[in-house]
């Protein structure tokens, strides 16, 4: 009965999805230099600055932004 109650969840939730298509290596040369609209290291880039050159998000929109997930840590 233990075990339903912990199978349910992933019943109820259906199938989960995983990235598709092949999977393609991370180069040292492509962190150098990423491909245009990739976040291959931390924070963008190797300069860390976090900053996408991407204009979807812009000073008209950016106070629409919404938390989408958040995770807290137990003390």
């Amino acid at each position: 009965m233990l075990r339903m109650l912990f199978a349910l969840p992933l019943l109820v939730a259906g199938p989960v999805t995983a990235q598709t298509g092949p999977l393609m290596p991370v180069t040292d040369a492509m962190l150098a230099d990423p491909p245009a609209g990739s976040w291959l290291n931390w924070r963008g880039g190797q300069d860390s600055w976090g900053y996408s050159e991407l204009g979807r998000i812009n000073t008209g929109n950016v106070h629409e932004l919404r938390l989408a997930w958040s995770w807290s840590f137990d003390d």
